[in-house]
């Protein structure tokens, strides 16, 4: 008989096949962790992009505003590309409170 999957096993399928980027964020803005879509939309390497700021990563300082909400609806808005390329993309950010930390997740997708 097969062991039972975890939920976290699970939910780390999804987030690393994902075809949409993914972020996972603290409550200062500063990515926890990245999935390849979001690194290869932002054109970065494995884990560049652990510990960087994500505000860095967009070109319009509404995403500051944007990120006070617990959940938004989608919105389009310009990245900023590690080679200094600017792109659009549909974004949708939310928050939650898990073990006592209060975590965002960015999903973008072109």
């Amino acid at each position: 008989m097969k062991e039972e999957l975890s939920n976290t096993a699970i939910y780390q399928a999804v987030f690393e096949t994902s075809l949409a980027g993914f972020f996972v964020l603290d409550d200062s803005g500063t990515i926890v962790k990245a999935n390849a879509t979001a690194e290869l939309m932002f054109g970065y390497e494995n884990n560049e992009l652990v510990k960087k700021n994500i505000y860095k990563l967009f070109a319009n300082e509404l995403i500051k505003d944007l990120m006070q909400s617990r959940v938004t609806e989608s919105l389009q808005i310009y990245g900023l590309r590690k080679d200094c390329g600017i792109f659009m993309f549909d974004i949708r950010y939310g928050s939650t409170v898990i073990q006592e930390r209060k975590l965002g997740s960015v999903f973008c997708k072109h």
